[in-house]
């Protein structure tokens, strides 16, 4: 029963370690036997609307660190008119929609990792 209790203990202390580990901010490391691999995701960008005319519209953001591509899908409520474009730039403008309500799903593709989606519903072009 003790040695059951003695690889309980490891186990938790192992798990804990491995989570104090990953709150730093590490993205890598190795333990005995195994390597563990764990990325933190880059971080999702702040999205803003910058225009909108018949047909288009037009979103900015600021700049994410170790961004490599950001990505836009939208989705026409409507009939399911989606689409999907990518720009290394921070600004992109979306034209030759046809009138109806949109969602926009924004993600930043880079290193370490894509990020969480950020999410732009019910826009009326």
């Amino acid at each position: 029963m003790r040695n059951l209790s003695k690889k309980a203990g490891q186990i938790f202390f192992n798990i804990f370690l491995i989570t104090l580990f990953l709150g730093s901010g590490a993205t890598a490391f190795s333990a005995p036997g195994k390597q563990i691999i764990a990325q933190k995701p880059c971080t999702a960008m702040d999205v803003t609307v910058t225009g909108k005319s018949s047909g288009a519209i037009s979103f900015a953001w600021g700049p994410v660190a170790g961004a490599n591509t950001y990505n836009v899908r939208y989705v026409r409520k409507e009939n399911g008119q989606s689409g999907l474009l990518s720009t290394s730039g921070t600004a992109i403008n979306i034209s030759g929609l046809s009138a109806g309500t949109y969602t926009f799903y924004f993600t930043v593709a880079g290193d370490p990792g894509n990020s969480e989606y950020v999410i732009i519903e019910d826009v009326w072009i």
